[in-house]
């Protein structure tokens, strides 16, 4: 068994990984297409790996009775998490796969406004939490900066479908966190079917199917997407906070903007700039004020 610690990091780096993934797949495949492929085979994942967690499920539901959740809930959360996996190589079509690691990074900060606004139970907006949002936002800022006004859009615009998925991945949680009585692997590997079914009818119409085609690179970096980075981490994410709880669970947030930058950098020889820097560590600042107040929560 898997330390905590060793947890926590591969987990981090497995989520930090699949923007150097896109990269690659992106040589010869289409956004949609990558999108597509990669919760297909998510799904297709986790549906193999379903039955051995199928005591863990039966008991789970001995205890807590039957799951109340209707497909329709399950396909409004498909969409959520299955939408942000076409957007997010759309986005780094036109923007480097570090600015797309960082500013995925917010997705936290973005499920702690949504968790407010929808009123979810013990969620309120707090001042630690409100502090949090303004600081995040304020590093985003230094990140998402145009440097002209002729070409604004230009510059930001792939940056912006970046914080839509990161928005959307915000929300996902919310609404998953409002059905705690459902197994997370039967639960995941639900939303990923009706993820597969809304992202197949994009795909069909607007994906160019027939244009398909691999090379080994783009074909191994779309199996990794889907058996790693739509299936299994998942499981580990649930085992992480099995172990360690939530508030430990969260410090995986860190390591996927510093993943993905150093793979960036190192394999891609993609350039950082300081303001991009300053902007990362204002982000942590925001994380890092809301671990704070869940450690002192849980402890």
């Amino acid at each position: 068994m898997l330390g905590k610690f060793a947890l926590l990091i591969l987990t981090g780096s497995i989520f930090g990984m699949q923007f150097l993934l896109n990269m690659y797949a992106l040589t010869t495949l289409n956004a949609i297409a990558i999108g597509f492929g990669r919760v297909l085979i998510g799904f297709l994942t986790l549906l193999t790996l379903f039955p051995f967690f199928l005591k863990e499920d039966m008991e789970m539901q001995e205890k807590m009775g039957p799951p109340k959740i209707t497909w329709y809930h399950y396909a409004l959360i498909g969409f959520f998490e299955a939408a942000p996996c076409i957007v997010i190589p759309l986005g780094q079509m036109e923007t480097s796969s570090s600015i797309a690691a960082i500013l995925l990074g917010t997705m936290p900060i973005f499920a702690i406004l949504f968790a407010a606004l929808t009123r979810l139970p013990n969620e309120q907006l707090t001042l630690s939490k409100a502090l949090s949002i303004i600081v995040g936002f304020i590093g985003v800022v230094f990140i998402v900066h145009p440097t002209s006004m002729t070409n604004m859009w230009g510059e930001i615009g792939p940056e912006i479908l970046i914080l839509l998925s990161s928005a959307s991945w915000g929300f996902s949680l919310t609404l998953i966190r409002r059905f705690p009585d459902v197994h997370p692997v039967r639960f995941t590997r639900n939303l990923l079917f009706w993820g597969v079914l809304e992202m197949g009818v994009v795909w069909l119409i607007f994906g160019y199917p027939e244009q398909l085609r691999f090379t080994p690179a783009s074909f191994w970096s779309m199996i990794l997407l889907g058996t790693v980075n739509a299936g299994l981490v998942y499981i580990l994410f649930v085992l992480l906070i099995r172990q360690a709880g939530v508030a430990f669970a969260s410090f995986a947030n860190y390591f996927v903007p510093i993943v993905g930058m150093l793979l960036g950098v190192y394999v891609l020889h993609e350039k950082i700039h300081w303001l991009t820097l300053l902007g990362v560590l204002i982000i942590f600042a925001g994380l890092g004020i809301n671990s704070v107040r869940l450690h002192k929560k849980q402890s």
